[in-house]
């Protein structure tokens, strides 16, 4: 069985503030070639070129969330008889982990914003009630993590000890 390591369940729907604030930033992105055009029209550098730059980081700092949450899009854990395949992606880098049912000794629930859970996670304003199922191994060592969705729940308690934490 495949489960999406960071799909939301419908309860977490992008909120209003969330879709006005995409909507001014691509508002504003979308200013730079526009002033970009003018500058080569008009040559008067003086004002664009720095104007221009200041976006910049802007710029990189939505190249870099965009990477993240399609890095996140793809995760997924495939469950099969004896064999977990825990595959994450880190800035567009493939990170497969294979582990056998009994090197998971405890699953436990925790909330999104924990330190316990390692990688990318949803977390922060409008994910308060988001939880994690975490699967641990010996020495209650990381092996990977899901989203607590009704379906990977009800599926995890059939197979696996949960602890709520």
């Amino acid at each position: 069985m495949i489960f999406k390591t960071h799909e939301l369940p419908q309860e977490y729907k992008p909120t209003k503030s969330g879709k006005i604030m995409l909507i001014i930033c691509g508002v504003l992105l979308a200013f730079i070639p526009i002033l970009a055009f003018v500058a080569l029209v008009v040559e008067t550098h003086k004002f664009i070129a720095p104007f221009c730059l200041s976006f910049l980081p802007f710029l990189l700092l939505g190249g870099i969330w965009t990477m993240i949450f399609y890095d996140m899009k793809r995760a997924f854990v495939e469950i099969t008889d004896d064999k977990i395949i825990a595959v994450d992606y880190y800035f567009g880098l493939k990170h497969e982990k294979v582990f056998s049912r009994e090197d998971i000794v405890f699953a436990e629930t925790i909330t999104g914003y924990s330190m316990k859970i390692r990688g990318y996670r949803f977390s922060g304003n409008g994910f308060s009630n988001l939880k994690y199922i975490v699967f641990r191994g010996k020495n209650k060592k990381y092996l990977l993590k899901l989203i607590c969705s009704n379906e990977i729940k009800r599926y995890v308690e059939k197979h696996f000890e949960i602890v709520n934490t």
